[in-house]
């Protein structure tokens, strides 16, 4: 009798197969996790210490601006959207693409002749709130869709801050 030659592979060898891949992936999904929010919590925050270098030249670009309420002894709030229309930071402009609509604002605090800079920033999933540009964690980044874009305080109720300079939107200038 003729023996035949069975080539394959049967039912539980492939069960055991899919079973071994999907615990695999498991571990592929729950390790790669953790690390896809750090990555973005830490390109938030980059985009932060971006929109403070914005913020330093548009301070000292509208101090030499006769007509700018901004003197060399004033402390202001840019408001990332003022920002981006007079073309200091891009990422922070209505309308632009998917994943670099920020929303927030930078503080630039004078004191003792010196000036120090916050920032408060959202990229519709995370914000940081009141974070030092030179030292500033990653993880505390929090859940949320946008950050106060008005340096801590709200401008729409009036509660603003005594001798602030505001360069937001709204007034398409600084007040």
């Amino acid at each position: 009798m003729k023996m035949l030659n069975k080539k394959g592979f049967t039912l539980v060898e492939l069960l055991a197969v899919i079973v071994i891949l999907a615990v695999v992936m498991l571990i592929a999904v729950t390790a790669v996790g953790p690390l896809m929010t750090r990555s973005r919590k830490s390109a938030l925050g980059t985009e932060g210490v971006s929109a403070v270098s914005a913020a330093k030249a548009a301070y000292q670009a509208e101090q030499l601006n006769a007509s700018s309420a901004i003197k060399p002894t004033s402390s202001v709030c840019f408001d990332l959207q003022w920002l981006c229309n007079h073309n200091y930071f891009e990422k922070g402009c209505k309308g632009a693409s998917a994943g670099d609509n920020y929303s927030g604002s930078v503080l630039a605090t004078y004191s003792n002749g010196k000036v120090t800079y916050n920032f408060w920033i959202s990229n519709g999933i995370y914000v940081f709130g009141n974070a030092d540009p030179n030292n500033y964690d990653v993880e505390s980044a929090t859940d949320g869709t946008s950050a106060n874009a008005s340096c801590g305080k709200t401008v729409a109720t009036g509660n603003k801050i005594s001798g602030l300079v505001y360069c937001s939107n709204a007034g398409n200038g600084c007040l």
